[in-house]
């Protein structure tokens, strides 16, 4: 028999997909400005970028949190049934909606359309959606982790978190001096060096004592510019953009995503005013993130806007809007509201419609 889902909300995870969501369409409508190393535009989109590559270790470290706590996660049934297709089927969806739009970029043929479909099985149609290829994959595996996990005492546990820790430094040390890598921490490097920011949710979601804000503030800051001047520096030597500080799988930006989870943690966890207004985007954050790529290109083939820093952020606004738009409409037509959301209908009625969200708003003001 299913459990019920009898958790608590977690507030402080609101704010960081909407926090998160903004970051990762700011990193693809922002990479083009990058390749021009140009003076303070450069410096206010790397700044930017730095900052917003810390979205995919944010969202694996909730996913972490949210999947190792939770006892239906050793239930293989559930995850079959419930968890994969909410992942895989707006998943296909949106690949075949990227191979028809990358089709009709080019030749148009219905050859090229297959061509694109089997690329699929292989890889990414488009760059964004890896990150639902990776995260599927550690749903496969979030039993065994999740069981792994319930049977570690206390040392068992501190020992997992050293372990998380040698591989985050051996990465960073990388960036430093590629000839020192230890081939032991870089064989743990497992799942590309995402499971670190997807197990350490787990550990972040449970500690028991608060972090000053300020030391928070200290390394998060020191963490940034370590990011900000690494990035300047090898883009200048190298003489194209190289983000290789900015990688998501290494120390720097899931130092940096912690230090964001935790301050969020512990001064965000409480119910907002605009929760009617936002909570329609916050329950279709996946849907958004599966289609906001398409909508990038699609807009600015045909309404190109200026790669300087305001055009950049103009360009984040718009696409956020138009992505939210388009999946929640998708979500109010009962045939394709699964399809393209991953949300049963029924669901999205509840939590993403607009005669949910004008009620909600409401009683607020009452």
């Amino acid at each position: 028999m299913e459990q019920k889902d009898q958790r608590k909300h977690i507030w402080y995870f609101d704010y960081l997909r909407v926090f998160a969501m903004l970051c990762v369409i700011f990193m693809h409508v922002g990479a083009a400005p990058l390749r021009e190393l140009n003076g303070l535009n450069w410096h206010l989109h790397n700044a930017c970028m730095s900052a917003a590559f810390t979205a995919v270790p944010l969202f694996f470290m909730m996913s972490g949190y949210l999947l190792l706590h939770d006892p239906r996660t050793a239930d293989v049934g559930y995850l079959l049934r419930h968890r994969i297709p909410k992942l895989a089927v707006p998943l296909a969806a949106w690949t075949v909606v990227a191979a028809a739009w990358y089709t009709w970029l080019g030749d148009r043929s219905l050859r090229s359309f297959g061509m694109w479909l089997v690329q699929a099985l292989r890889e990414p149609v488009m760059v964004h959606m890896w990150f639902l290829y990776m995260l599927l994959a550690l749903y496969a595996v979030s039993p065994i982790l999740y069981g792994g996990l319930k049977v570690l005492d206390r040392n068992g546990k501190r020992y997992v978190l050293v372990l998380l820790a040698l591989v985050m430094v051996q990465g960073t040390v990388n960036l430093f001096a590629p000839d020192a890598t230890i081939d032991l921490f870089a064989t743990l490097r497992l799942f590309e060096g995402h499971l670190t920011a997807f197990l350490l949710g787990y550990f972040l979601g449970e500690l028991e004592r608060n972090i000053p804000n300020a030391v928070l503030l200290a390394v998060g800051g020191v963490d940034f510019l370590m990011i900000l001047i690494g990035t300047w520096r090898l883009t200048v030597s190298s003489g194209e953009y190289t983000a290789a500080f900015q990688s998501q799988a290494n120390g720097f930006e899931i130092v940096l995503a912690a230090c964001i989870f935790l301050f969020f943690r512990q001064n965000c966890n409480r119910k907002y005013r605009l929760q009617p207004a936002l909570g329609p985007l916050i329950a279709m954050s996946m849907g958004i993130y599966l289609c906001h790529n398409i909508v990038n290109s699609v807009i600015f083939l045909f309404f190109p806007i200026t790669n300087q820093f305001y055009g950049t952020c103009l360009k984040t606004l718009i696409v956020l809007v138009c992505s939210y738009l388009l999946i929640k409409t998708l979500a109010s037509i009962r045939p394709l509201c699964y399809l393209f959301t991953g949300i049963p209908y029924d669901g999205a009625r509840r939590s993403c419609s607009w005669r949910h969200t004008v009620q909600n708003l409401s009683k607020n003001k009452k």
